[in-house]
């Protein structure tokens, strides 16, 4: 018999058909099934025997599509596989077997695969197994060869028949198509493999059906058919495949279909599917098992190509994903001008001319947009994104910057290539690099957070980064559990930041939290603080980080002033003014520095609050921060119980917007918004007569204007003042009197009061000694617009009359 590979001699010891006995303690010691109470001759015996010490696998799916291997020794038709001969435990002339016990076997079409899942002791590729096969006593021997795979799932398909009457004919071929390399696809300079292309074998004369299959991840096919003689063969590709449960895993899988038609609207079976006859004149076979003489591959050029191109994009996806990502039809042909874009209304991803040569992420951007349509249940995400388009770096709005972010996500995680490649518009190439944030010959500026969509798809990348590097990008969590956060067992999740609270609510890391914070994503509440040690003295990252702390500054400045992250159960980080995170180096034991670029266990420390302000910081191992000498040196983590030394009161500098008005009605004003004098002499409230007001306990607060400075009594008190210091310290401090009825007095540093010179319509000084009415000031409470409500934006579902579509960037020029 003619084989799809050249044969070679059989193993030293040939299985025969078995009648199935006890298990014996051999079988015990290598992983073998309960197979005890089964007795007599199998109706169907699958033998693979193989003599180097590899781990191969032997795989049979029955006519239920249901799939028999090692993870899966039994299946619901009878079917049962005896052993498992693997590495940990490989035995020599142990060959695995998958039977259907006598009147068991259900009638239909059986596939056998082998599979080399891995190499036990470093041998050289081939190696040569043998598969026999006996059915109702007629053997059938395929002797073959089989190297190490770049996906070890894909296997070899070694037979495909249908029981229980075994067709005369079985033929067997390998169909290539050809792409270019890289990227873009406009030249024809590489041969690749078809596979899970759809073949069906027609008689020549009239194109009858005799039969059909599925080719494997290298482009093989194996039908059995009844042989038509004179009338010859001639097999037909299509841009098509139907997946079951058998073929993938899934339990939650139907079956799911993946389709590239010409034409029309159809969404299932062969309809306007792309095909082609390969190899030429129709072939004539005798019975028995043979290989097609000739290629049968598409020729360099034809339009066809791209459809492969196309279907092969959208099986990579679908084999990428852990779930059900559902079916995807895309409709392409060589003069469409509509596209790209996935539709909600004929649930079609349409495709122009020229796009399947631009690049690959093209079909699976628009499968992503397909995907959430599947995975939600017939969800109709409405978007904000602008009618008129949108570009990966601009903000538009979080649904839009989602959608389209998980959509440009999802070609990185597939290609595992952080380059987004957008077009190709003759030779010019665009593409963009999501992992460093940069367009290719550009130096545009990014928007920030979790409205460009860029950043979102970047956030996504680094979750997953399959290669992550030192600093913010030390992280990887691999595909699923971000996969199985956006399906959300079904509901939608309609922006990034449910994306999060999703991803959280599974169990994942907070710790991703650094690849958020990588592409300028900040969730976490956070608030400004500044720690206060025990002789008054501030803590302080020197240069805003990147050295280790100190406790002996007396005011407030951006150096003094940390972010602090609540992680949730009393642990928190700290985060200095250039970014960089708090760390207790080793875990605690030693000093504390500043210059980290994500946070982890060493970064966190729980916060114990003793109340009216006071905290103490206890570092992973247990040990507790002390600023030395309660202030005026180092801040280490070396004490093991809390005392004087050890406890901070700790700031809180979240700004309250305020106004104040002077005795007359005016309104207080830093001029131009700070950097300048102070008057009291505005007839309206606007930005330079808002203040930030900061409390610093004991009753001292600080007054922020509008660009960001701070109002200071020059000298303590005794001269005008001022809008023009970049920290809080004694001078930039007041006491805040509480006079009621909304009514206040601000005392400086040097006791004296703060006035509007008469009354207002002035300057503002600190220079009066008494209070009275040109000392008092109304503070209100400047009230901000209230943000749209996290749900006020809904979806629709089902068969709604929507004409809408997801148009997308990667097909388009800007």
């Amino acid at each position: 018999m003619n084989e799809i590979v050249e044969a070679s001699a059989p193993p030293v010891s040939e299985p025969k058909p078995i009648v199935i006995e006890k298990e014996t303690e051999e079988d015990d010691a290598i992983s073998s099934a309960d197979i005890s109470a089964v007795s007599g001759t199998p109706d169907i015996q699958v033998t693979l025997f193989w003599n180097d010490d590899v781990d191969l696998d032997l795989h049979v799916t029955d006519p239920y599509n249901e799939e028999i291997y090692y993870k899966h020794k039994t299946s619901a038709s009878g079917g049962i596989l005896d052993r498992d001969n693997m590495c940990t435990n490989w035995v020599q002339n142990a060959p695995e077997n998958i039977i259907w016990p006598e009147n068991k076997a259900p009638s239909g079409h059986y596939k056998i695969k082998v599979v080399y899942y891995a190499d036990c002791a470093s041998h050289p590729d081939p190696i040569t197994f043998t598969v026999k096969v006996y059915i109702k006593g007629q053997e059938f021997d395929y002797p073959m060869t089989i190297s190490p795979p770049e996906n070890p799932s894909g296997g070899i398909i070694v037979w495909e028949f249908n029981y229980p009457n075994v067709k005369a004919l079985t033929l067997r071929g390998n169909v290539g198509y050809y792409t270019g390399l890289g990227p873009y696809r406009d030249n024809d300079n590489t041969r690749v493999n078809a596979k899970h292309f759809l073949v069906q074998l027609q008689k020549g004369t009239d194109d009858t059906l005799l039969g059909q299959g599925y080719t494997d991840s290298n482009g093989n096919f194996v039908i059995n058919i009844d042989n038509p003689g004179a009338d010859g063969v001639i097999p037909v590709l299509y841009a098509y495949h139907k997946w079951d449960v058998g073929e993938t895993g899934r339990t939650q899988l139907t079956s799911r279909e993946l389709r590239v038609i010409r034409q029309g609207t159809s969404l299932s079976g062969l309809v306007d599917v792309y095909s082609w006859k390969l190899g030429g004149s129709p072939q004539q076979f005798s019975d028995g098992d043979h290989t097609f003489v000739g290629s049968l591959d598409v020729p360099k050029g034809e339009q066809f190509e791209r459809a492969c191109w196309l279907l092969d994009d959208l099986n990579r996806v679908f084999l990428y994903t852990p779930g059900d990502p559902g079916g995807c039809t895309i409709k392409w042909s060589p003069t469409s001008t509509d596209g790209c874009f996935f539709s909600y209304s004929d649930k079609l991803v349409h495709m122009r001319a020229d796009d399947p040569i631009t690049t690959d992420n093209g079909a699976i951007h628009e499968y992503g947009h397909n995907i959430m349509y599947n995975v939600w249940n017939n969800a109709i995400l409405l978007t904000d994104c602008p009618d008129t388009g949108h570009w990966i770096t601009q903000a538009y709005g979080p649904i839009c910057a989602w959608k389209e972010g998980w959509t440009e996500f999802l070609p990185l995680a597939v290609n595992n290539d952080p380059i987004y490649h957008v077009i190709k518009v003759g030779t010019v190439e665009t593409s963009v690099d999501l992992e460093n944030a940069v367009v290719e010959g550009s130096s545009e500026t990014w928007a920030k957070g979790d409205q460009c969509e860029g950043r979102v798809a970047g956030a996504l990348w680094d979750q997953l980064d399959n290669t992550p590097t030192e600093g913010t990008d030390a992280y990887s969590f691999g595909f699923n559990p971000i996969w199985y956060a956006m399906v959300n067992n079904g509901a939608v999740v309609k922006d990034f930041k449910k994306f999060w609270r999703v991803w959280l609510g599974k169990g994942n890391s907070i710790y991703s939290a650094n690849c958020l914070l990588q592409n300028t994503i900040d969730y976490w509440p956070s608030r400004s603080i500044a720690l206060r040690t025990n002789n008054g003295q501030y803590v302080c990252a020197d240069g805003g980080g990147g050295h280790e702390l100190v406790a002996d500054r007396n005011w407030i400045g951006s150096w003094e002033t940390f972010k602090l992250i609540d992680l949730g159960n009393s642990n928190v980080v700290l985060r200095a003014s250039n970014g960089q995170f708090v760390c207790a180096e080793s875990g605690g034991g030693g000093v504390i520095v500043a210059d980290r670029n994500h946070f982890d266990a060493w970064e966190t420390f729980k916060l114990v609050d003793f109340g009216n302000g006071n905290i103490a910081l206890r570092a992973n191992n247990g040990q507790y921060v002390c600023a030395r000498n309660g202030g005026g040196g180092l801040v280490i983590a070396k004490s093991d119980a809390v005392g004087k030394w050890e406890t901070f009161e700790l700031i809180d500098l979240t700004p309250t917007p305020v106004a104040l008005r002077a005795s007359n009605g005016q309104y207080v004003c830093a001029e131009y918004g700070g950097g300048d004098g102070v008057v009291a002499n505005r007839n309206a409230r606007s930005i330079w007569e808002t203040f930030n007001l900061i409390n610093l306990l004991d009753g001292n607060v600080a007054l922020q204007a509008y660009n960001g400075q701070y109002l200071c009594a020059e000298n303590g008190g005794g001269y005008p003042v001022v809008a023009n210091h970049n920290w809080i310290g004694e001078w930039e401090t007041f006491k805040l009197i509480d006079l009621g009825s909304g009514n206040v007095a601000l005392q400086a540093n040097n006791g004296q009061y703060v006035c509007a010179e008469f009354g207002g319509g002035d300057v503002v000084t600190a220079n009066r000694n008494i209070r009275s009415t040109w000392e008092t000031f109304g503070l209100s409470h400047v009230s901000l617009s209230p943000a749209k409500s996290d749900d006020s934006l809904t979806t629709e579902r089902g068969n709604a009359s929507i004409s809408g579509r997801s148009e997308c960037s990667v097909c388009a020029s800007r």
